[in-house]
């Protein structure tokens, strides 16, 4: 059983899309359970997390595509890094990009023709129409430690399996 976990490409496949399925109904039971909201790193990870999805469910249908099999471990490679970048973003190791700053409460407040009453009208406005969170700011902690370091390991882990799953698959192909 633990040789088929590796050297199957079915079951390869199914851990994926387990992996994946399992990620993005966490990130959307937080967001909509419990009003965890995502910050704009957190969406963009949601996208490359529906195209590797995409990507596996292709893979259902053509198991044999070696394309997709590589297309697959680059979309999981590219999520990893956007992880661990988010995740030094949280540490605060580097700075994150201008999208991240959620400066939308000041759009429109800039207006020298609006009183101090109307400005701060628009500013309550403007926090009220936002929906996304700082990149920099911990919204989610599990067992102390960030939602996002975690995601960062569970991707790691991920990757360390399809790279042994792909030598065992290799071997097994190569063996008389």
């Amino acid at each position: 059983m633990g040789c088929k976990l590796f050297s199957q490409q079915k079951i390869v496949n199914r851990v994926v899309l387990l992996f994946v399925g399992l990620s993005l109904a966490v990130a959307v039971g937080a967001e909509f359970l419990y009003h965890i909201k995502p910050c704009s790193l957190c969406v963009y990870l949601r996208y490359i997390y529906w195209g590797v999805l995409s990507i596996s469910l292709a893979l259902v249908a053509f198991p044999q595509k070696c394309l997709l099999r590589v297309l697959q471990f680059l979309a999981i490679i590219s999520a990893l890094g956007l992880s661990s970048f988010h995740a030094g973003v949280e540490q605060k190791w580097w700075q994150p990009p201008a999208f991240c700053q959620n400066s939308s409460a000041n759009v429109g407040v800039d207006n020298p023709a609006l009183t101090p009453q109307e400005k701060i009208a628009r500013i309550r406005q403007n926090i009220q129409k936002s929906t996304l969170v700082r990149c920099d700011q911990i919204s989610w902690r599990i067992l102390g430690v960030s939602a996002t370091i975690w995601n960062t390991l569970a991707l790691a882990g991920l990757v360390v399996y399809l790279l042994i799953a792909f030598g065992v698959q290799r071997r097994c192909k190569t063996k008389p």
